[in-house]
């Protein structure tokens, strides 16, 4: 691998699980809370106190949420460095448009980046918006191997100030609606709150999306505006969208963004090497085991909760293969529309050579992958 290695690392530290469900969320859970710990027995370091701010958009206690900090303090386990961590949920320190250019300039240490958020400072890396994949961490470890080989897109970041640690698990997008489906045909004519690639795709099979603000979906499905939605999961059971939806089905959309976790490059700079090195090998465990521990738990959970509403959760057959291909011709052709001329020199190679490290990336996490749908089903 050209960024991460796919051999899990012993590095003197708690399971990622016993993390998760650990400590660190008793101490952090609050909005400008401060967490500070010591490190692990095997771990380097002299006792220095090395603080940071890490500011997010994603609840105090979604999935992200849990990923980003759980990370930290499994940072903190591994070396004898006092991490002091001063957490800022919910956007509450920077807007979620402005959080990458906050860590930038140094406002904030650590934030999570989703280049689609800012296509003008990262053209290259919106690459990882294409979707139309199977296993969605897939898409962020291919754009992390991008940033380990690729001179051009570790430059974006460079000239952005900022250092990628790992891509955070991101759900993929599944089609939430009223009644069941038989295949891709019965789409046909549907009311979806859909944008991006997802409206395109659904259009391609005759659906009818519109852009319809997120808060807006719940009373459009209550009252009839709207046939369903698009959306991932997680989002849409944690705002109640199961109280206006009987079936929800896995189309192949996958994930439309990559969201990385990244640090201020200075604030990178001033880290002793053996730091770094702590920060890099935990990254490594994390970028292979967060869907395991973080989403696929977190989406039980909620669909145990919403069971009584949900009639089915599964995977829509009929037509998928023929919906994921049409799907990424179309997403492909707009994305190398858009970036064309835009510090992007060849964008069908670079879209050729992301598919292939996905390609390799889902191949390697396919042996007992769960994916959302089938984590929701299993607890129905």
């Amino acid at each position: 691998m050209s960024w991460f290695s796919f051999e899990k690392k012993n590095l003197g530290r708690a399971p990622l699980a016993l993390l998760a469900g650990g400590a660190l969320l008793a101490t952090a859970a609050c909005s400008g809370g401060s967490a500070t710990n010591g490190g692990g027995e095997d771990s380097g370091g002299s006792g220095e106190t090395f603080k940071f701010t890490l500011a997010h958009h994603a609840g105090s206690g979604g999935v992200q949420a849990q990923e980003m900090e759980a990370y930290m303090e499994a940072v903190s386990a591994a070396t004898d460095y006092n991490i002091d961590v001063t957490y800022y949920h919910d956007a509450e320190l920077c807007p979620p448009n402005e959080q990458a250019m906050c860590a930038a300039d140094g406002r904030i240490d650590i934030t999570q980046v989703l280049p689609t958020y800012h296509p003008g400072e990262f053209p290259m890396s919106t690459v990882g918006s294409l979707g139309f994949l199977d296993i969605p961490d897939a898409a962020g470890l291919a754009l992390m191997d991008l940033w380990g080989s690729d001179d051009a897109v570790k430059a974006e970041w460079e000239s952005q100030n900022l250092v990628p640690l790992f891509p955070i698990s991101v759900g993929d997008y599944t089609l939430g609606v009223n009644g069941a489906l038989e295949s891709f045909d019965d789409m046909s004519g549907l009311r979806v709150r859909a944008i991006g690639a997802s409206a395109a795709s659904l259009a391609s099979v005759g659906a009818d999306p519109s852009a319809l603000a997120a808060p807006e979906i719940y009373e459009s499905m209550q009252r009839g505006v709207l046939d369903g939605w698009s959306i991932p999961i997680d989002y849409a059971l944690t705002q109640g969208f199961e109280e206006v939806t009987s079936h929800i089905y896995d189309i192949g959309l996958g994930p439309a963004l990559t969201s990385m976790f990244a640090i201020n490059a200075d604030k990178w700079a001033s880290l002793p090497e053996d730091l770094q090195q702590t920060f890099l090998e935990v990254a490594d465990d994390f970028a292979v085991e967060a869907w395991d521990t973080y989403m696929v738990p977190t989406i039980q959970d909620l669909c145990v909760d919403a069971k009584s509403h949900l009639e089915y959760v599964g995977v829509l057959e009929d037509g998928r293969e023929d919906f994921m291909a049409t799907g990424l011709e179309i997403t492909t052709k707009d994305w190398i529309d858009n970036v064309a001329g835009n510090k992007v020199d060849d964008p069908q190679e670079l879209v050729d050579r992301y598919r292939g490290k996905v390609d390799d990336w889902e191949a390697k996490l396919s042996d007992g992958f769960v994916s959302t749908a089938a984590a929701c089903g299993s607890v129905l």
